[in-house]
């Protein structure tokens, strides 16, 4: 029991430290996403709570008997367990696409304000290389008047 309660300590520890990580290395802009998707994760074990209380009350097995008869008295409760396996795999991939998704926008950000530093830059070095060919010019020009 000892063995249990510490390795559940431990995935927990885990757990926090990776979800710190990720919302420590997203952007501001990204936070709402990454809320959003570990409230998903939340709804997910509420729903895993839910179904070892539920099955802890025998109410799978009552369900089963009663519909199924004595002989399939854990049918009920073998096809919850295997929905319950395909939600969490489905919410694996889910964190799986988001984070991916999360990563590439961050990437497309960052080139996007790449790009806008350097048209600036490029955008201000016309400016000014037009302005002083400007200035030479004129100063030619009234040289040549006088």
């Amino acid at each position: 029991v000892l063995g249990v309660v510490l390795v559940l300590i431990l995935l927990t520890i885990a757990f926090e430290s990776i979800k710190e990580s990720i919302e420590e290395s997203v952007d501001r802009s990204m936070l709402p996403i990454i809320e959003s998707l570990f409230g998903e994760m939340t709804v997910l074990g509420f729903l895993s709570v839910f179904t070892l209380v539920v099955t802890k009350a025998g109410v799978f097995e009552t369900i089963s008997v009663h519909f199924f008869g004595k002989e399939e008295h854990q049918l009920v409760l073998e096809l919850f367990e295997m929905v319950h396996y395909a939600l969490f795999f489905v919410m694996v991939a889910f964190v799986c696409q988001v984070l991916l998704l999360v990563r590439q926008a961050m990437q497309m950000e960052a080139h996007w304000c790449r790009l806008d530093r350097i048209t600036s830059y490029s955008h201000a070095i016309n400016t000014s290389t037009t302005h002083s060919n400007t200035l030479t010019f004129t100063k030619t020009k009234t040289k040549t008047k006088t």
